[in-house]
């Protein structure tokens, strides 16, 4: 089975796509991204409505089968949040492994100090990911009851970003 799938920019025109996506899984498998399952809208919006928050998608033969986003730029955070999402037909491929090399490479290239991300506490496969990448576990979410992570960021090869004009 081919596993490859190629990284491309996600645009607003992509919302119904990433919508589409969701609706296609099963409660099960949605399980342990909460705010995928209970509000797609709201991230077909963020996508929609995106300015500095960068949404990538997974793409294989065509076909949308997951996609990764780094946000919170959109409202003036300096620190954005990484999500990532893969269909569970796409899964156990390293897709998600290679969704975090990328947002964090370009996060580097940006000058971005530092990355933060939530993961339920029972999705021992994802936490074991982000703690091999150098994530630490820095407190719960009161609200979702998630494990918050941070990596902090290579600094050496940090270019300034533009102030905001």
């Amino acid at each position: 089975m081919n596993t490859y799938a190629e990284i491309a920019e996600l645009y607003p025109s992509d919302a119904q796509d990433l919508l589409d996506l969701i609706a296609g899984e099963s409660d099960d498998y949605l399980r342990y991204t909460p705010n995928f399952r209970s509000s797609p809208q709201t991230l077909a919006d963020g996508l929609r409505n995106r300015q500095a928050d960068r949404w990538w998608g997974f793409l294989k033969e065509g076909e949308l089968v997951g996609f990764f986003m780094l946000r919170g730029l959109d409202e003036g955070y300096k620190q954005p949040a990484f999500g990532v999402f893969v269909a569970e037909s796409a899964s156990k491929a390293g897709l998600a492994t290679r969704a975090l090399a990328h947002a964090l490479a370009w996060c580097e290239s940006e000058g971005i100090g530092s990355v933060m991300l939530k993961v339920d506490p029972a999705n021992h496969r994802a936490r074991q990911i982000y703690l091999r990448e150098g994530f630490k576990e820095i407190r719960v979410c009161p609200a979702t009851r998630q494990q918050i992570m941070e990596k902090q960021l290579t600094t050496r090869w940090r270019r300034r970003r533009p102030a905001p004009l």
